[in-house]
């Protein structure tokens, strides 16, 4: 008897719609952005050239997923973000890319930013982006475009109420305060490191510091110190 013939295997680089076997759109796009992250223009410049390194790892031009109906991939891509499992960070030189997140991590991120809105995740995402130089709460208008300072400042007090970030002083900017995410320290050029405490200089610190210095002074090699603030302590 003839034998029935085989079936025909379905690529992905043939799909040209949701598929109705083999990897879904959303499994395609996340291998695509696991592989390497990809890069999306900005909406207003769509013809803007990708960064070089991101020139062989576009969105547009990913010869995978250009197959796939631009719709059924919005919707794939936007699930995915919902999920977690896709995050978009934007790209110093403009646009944004589209990085992969593994499902531990996803579920992570789900436990710890669950319940917050677009634009609170969007004030976090702009303080990660500072990294240790932090942020002060005039910088987050003009970065995430929230024009109602109001709005600012209760999102900042429902993520700092999460601990998810953290406010602290430069010694640069007297008593205003800077935003930093809560698992960091701010850098020693903005706290002054040791000689500071809370945004001040530690006045007994420092005297305590030069007592000693000019102790060891008089000790080692003989000098005679009469400053009158040290007199009665060398």
């Amino acid at each position: 008897a003839m034998s029935a013939p085989k079936a025909k295997k379905i690529k992905t680089e043939d799909i040209k719609s949701e598929p109705t076997n083999g990897p879904s759109i959303e499994e395609v796009l996340l291998e695509e952005c696991k592989k390497h992250p990809l890069w999306i223009s900005p909406q207003d410049q769509p013809a803007m050239p990708a960064p070089k390194d991101y020139s062989d790892y576009t969105l547009d031009g990913n010869k995978t997923l250009e197959k796939f109906d631009k719709g059924l991939l919005g919707v794939a891509m936007q699930k995915l973000m919902a999920k977690s499992r896709l995050v978009l960070h934007d790209h110093p030189k403009g646009g944004r890319c589209l990085r992969f997140v593994s499902e531990e991590a996803a579920q992570q991120q789900i436990e710890r930013f669950g319940g917050l809105t677009t634009n609170e995740l969007l004030v976090y995402q702009k303080i990660e982006e500072t990294k240790t130089k932090g942020l002060f709460q005039r910088d987050l208008k003009t970065r995430t475009g929230i024009s109602n300072p109001n709005t600012i400042k209760a999102i900042i007090e429902k993520l700092v109420k999460r601990r998810l970030i953290k406010d602290f002083t430069s010694v640069h900017s007297g008593k205003k305060k800077m935003y930093i995410l809560a698992e960091l320290e701010p850098s020693v050029e903005l706290t002054g490191g040791s000689w500071y405490t809370g945004g001040e200089l530690d006045v007994d610190l420092v005297e305590a510091c030069t007592r000693l210095a000019l102790h060891f002074f008089k000790t080692r090699y003989g000098l005679m110190v009469g400053t009158a603030l040290f007199q009665d302590t060398v």
